[in-house]
């Protein structure tokens, strides 16, 4: 079963906030023991991320954290350091969310720990990335949002950029780490060495844009925030209800024959505005104010 297909692996957990803590999650999920080290005093940032009106325990600490045994160590003394090296020893996996640097300044860099655990498979967790001109700046999820340009597709046409209200490249970023955390396992099987693996905030900002990217590229055209729309089929988006609304997502001939009929609409199947999708793209606000009256009478 997947939740012990890493049953005897131990993951030494030097993360913190969402992304780091999201990736050593997913593998306690898989089997694996996570030990979490957390600074003395404070703890996790996310720790003290309390709402108002919840009780004393953090709810984004809680979702990010389950299945993990928690150590407190201030890896800034030399004892710390000294405490975080012999668990790597006696780690397969360990992962951080320090800048770049940081960590080899303190003696727990790749090819310190690797010295004596060969095996060991490393991953470091960044904003930028371990290399380039902004490798040494921090950053956080809506920050990376607004620098990949993914606020600016978020919204209505006319509004001010607005954040995704999940944490998408966090997660996103968690994702990443976790999946090469993996393929590390697989390397390490075949080899019998330890891997160094790398993730980013940036990068995955910039793989969540991918889309838009190719399409400004070949186009030479600025995407544009289309609120619920998608801007390669129709109809794709929300609808008015009788009481709300609901989201009818048709992105080819047959499911949109198949809306047309279920909502008693199946004159506009005879339309040649909305013969195909590319057609429907174009007649896109013909098309939805066509819709709307049907939906409009049901809860």
């Amino acid at each position: 079963m997947l939740e012990s297909i890493l049953s005897g692996y131990r993951v030494i957990d030097l993360t913190q906030n969402v992304a780091g803590p999201f990736c050593t999650q997913i593998l306690g999920d898989l089997g694996a023991e996570i030990i979490k080290v957390e600074r003395p005093g404070t703890g996790d940032d996310s720790r003290s991320w309390v709402p108002p009106g919840s009780d004393s325990v953090a709810p984004m600490f809680l979702s990010l954290n389950r299945n993990k045994k928690s150590l407190c160590v201030d890896i800034g003394t030399e004892d710390g350091q000294s405490i975080i090296q012999r668990l790597g020893t006696t780690a397969d996996i360990l992962v951080h969310s320090m800048k770049p640097g940081s960590a080899e300044a303190r003696g727990l860099g790749f090819t310190d720990l690797q010295r004596h655990n060969p095996k060991l498979i490393y991953c470091a967790i960044s904003a930028f990335g371990e290399t380039g001109p902004l490798r040494a700046l921090p950053g956080y999820d809506p920050v990376m949002q607004a620098f990949t340009g993914l606020m600016s597709m978020t919204g209505n046409e006319g509004d001010d950029p607005s954040r995704v209200s999940v944490s998408l490249i966090d997660m996103g970023t968690g994702m990443w780490a976790t999946i090469g955390i993996l393929a590390a396992c697989l390397k390490r099987h075949q080899t019998g060495k330890g891997v160094r693996v790398q993730a980013s905030l940036l990068d995955t900002g910039l793989s969540w844009m991918s889309t838009f990217i190719i399409s400004y590229l070949k186009s030479g055209v600025v995407p544009r925030k289309m609120g619920t729309a998608m801007a390669n089929a129709a109809p794709y988006e929300l609808f008015r209800s009788a009481d709300g609304h609901v989201f009818i997502a048709a992105c080819n001939d047959t499911l949109f024959t198949r809306v047309c009929k279920a909502l008693g609409c199946t004159e506009l199947l005879a339309d040649p505005r909305y013969a195909d999708n590319p057609s429907r793209l174009l007649n896109r606000q013909a098309l939805h104010a066509a819709i709307e009256p049907h939906t409009r009478k049901r809860t």
